[in-house]
């Protein structure tokens, strides 16, 4: 029997909800991206001042508005809350692997595109940030988009049919930038360059001759940015240049140009186990496709970009995901028999893992539905497959890397779960929702979007040097911080506490 299309497409769309979505209406606000996101979108919506973010009641312009929008446009729709928050990340991740397999089952074989969008699925990276309400999610979604309009330009039968191709690579570049800045134009546009060049393909006239595209692309990009431009030269001027040169010369993550390259195994695990085997088959075989030809480009482009920017951490990885995800299915196809046999045999070893690890948690805490459904879930694809391959091969290659991607999947479900300590983002929560009587409420900078999001206020930022002009005689203010707030001349004392945080009186 035929592979079919919609089934393949129900299949994985199912698995991506469950791994981007299962938990995330429980889970708090747990990274300070996340946060700077969350509480920017609430303030949005309180507000209705969209084009101007704030964060803690501060101007921010230090990234791109887009990100912003989408949760703020959630939080009006689903209310101020954890799944409204996420919910942007978790359907651009569907949209993007969707896209991802339709674009390679119709230009390479089915196989490779569900075998890749699993990989962006299940790798670590992958389970990381779109489950995360951060801009990563829509960064890749445009880039990917981007590069797919750019590639079906190039295989265009007529100049119309081109153009609107064109329109649309220029369209989903405008936005990759308004999503995080500058990698979302340099990635694409250096690729489709590259690319182009290398194939002698390069539709520079359908582009560079079309107003409709260069309109398309200057509005949904910059229009944003020459508004502010124009309306606070000199704050834009100030936020702007901070962001290039944290991006590019200076910086607070600063490692050496190879980071990437020492921790690629761990970021997209468990099938950065592959990304050496792979190597050599594509050393060996150096495979024609026009396409595989174009993942690699993009490949060495996000390489070469994150290799010499200053600035280097984990989520900038994501960058490499689709294009690794592609050359990684490529290759779980196409591989030996040797090697398919090794796929089999690390499979395994992933599934007896999950059996521990649920083996350890049943023992160790209540069972519950959601190991249950887990277990449901995690059974159900195998039986779906068993109708769907069209050879005995082609079932256990898809089998096997259902194994590999629900196997890390539930893995890492599991462990965020019942493993990972994150008591202080919980303390944060129940202080800041215990404490909204308490006002004049104030937190130290640098400030943390946690607490004014589930304050539903806006707490502001103030240095400890601040607190004498702040405090008068019979007029006490509240702190909520983690660290100690005693201070010359200050009486202070611990209103509410939680694990390490607490809620400070101050008076004089």
């Amino acid at each position: 029997m035929r592979l079919s299309m919609t089934k393949l497409l129900s299949l994985l769309v199912l698995i991506a909800i469950f791994a981007f979505g299962f938990g995330n209406s429980s889970r708090a606000l747990d990274k300070i991206q996340e946060s700077r996101v969350a509480e920017t979108a609430r303030e949005m919506v309180i507000s209705q001042q969209w084009l101007l973010p704030h964060f803690n009641g501060e101007l921010r312009l230090q990234k791109p508005p887009l990100s912003y929008w989408t949760t703020a446009a959630s939080f009006q729709a689903f209310g101020v809350n954890e799944f409204a928050l996420r919910l942007p990340s978790l359907l651009f991740g569907l949209a993007t692997i969707a896209l991802l397999f339709i674009w390679l089952a119709k230009r390479l074989d089915k196989e490779t595109g569900l075998i890749a969008a699993l990989v962006m699925v299940s790798s670590f990276i992958g389970m990381r940030y779109f489950r995360s309400a951060e801009a990563d999610a829509t960064l890749i979604f445009f880039i990917t988009s981007s590069l797919i309009a750019f590639e079906c330009m190039s295989q265009a039968q007529s100049t119309q049919q081109a153009k609107r191709w064109g329109r649309v690579m220029m369209l989903c570049m405008g936005l990759a930038f308004l999503s995080k800045g500058p990698a979302g134009l340099a990635i694409p546009l250096l690729t489709a360059i590259l690319w182009g060049w290398h194939r002698r393909l390069f539709h520079a006239k359908t582009i560079l001759l079309d107003g409709v595209a260069w309109s398309l692309f200057l509005v949904s990009g910059f229009a944003w940015y020459l508004w502010i431009m124009w309306s606070m030269p000199d704050i834009a001027n100030q936020f702007f240049t901070k962001q290039l040169d944290e991006t590019f010369v200076s910086g607070t993550h600063i490692q050496p140009w190879y980071w990437y390259l020492l921790h690629a195994v761990e970021f997209f695990s468990p099938w950065g186990i592959l990304l050496f085997p792979a190597a050599w088959f594509f050393w060996r075989q150096r495979p024609e496709h026009a396409l595989i030809r174009l993942a690699a480009i993009w490949l060495m482009v996000v390489l070469v970009l994150l290799s010499i920017t200053v600035n280097k951490q984990i989520q900038y990885a994501l960058l490499l995901l689709p294009p690794i995800s592609i050359l990684l299915a490529y290759y779980f196809v196409h591989a030996g028999e040797f090697l398919q046999r090794a796929h089999r045999f690390l499979g395994i070893v992933l599934l007896m893992a999950v059996t521990g690890l649920v083996i350890n948690i049943i023992w160790k805490h209540q069972p519950n539905l959601s190991l249950l459904v887990l277990g449901v879930f995690f059974a159900l694809p195998f039986c779906a497959m068993r109708w769907q391959a069209q050879s005995m091969r082609n079932y256990l290659l898809l089998n096997v890397a259902l194994i590999w991607a629900l196997s890390a999947s539930t893995i890492y479900l599991l462990a965020e779960q019942y493993f990972l300590k994150t008591e202080d983002k919980q303390d944060i929560k129940v202080l800041a929702q215990q404490s909204k009587q308490l006002r004049p409420m104030f937190q130290f900078k640098p400030g943390n979007g946690a607490i004014s999001f589930y304050a539903g206020d806006i707490i502001k930022e103030i240095s400890p040097a601040q607190l004498d002009t702040l405090i008068t005689p019979g007029k006490p203010l509240w702190m909520l911080t983690k660290n100690s707030a005693q201070f010359p001349g200050v009486k202070s004392s611990v209103e509410l506490h939680s694990g390490s945080w607490a809620v400070w009186r101050l008076e004089k």
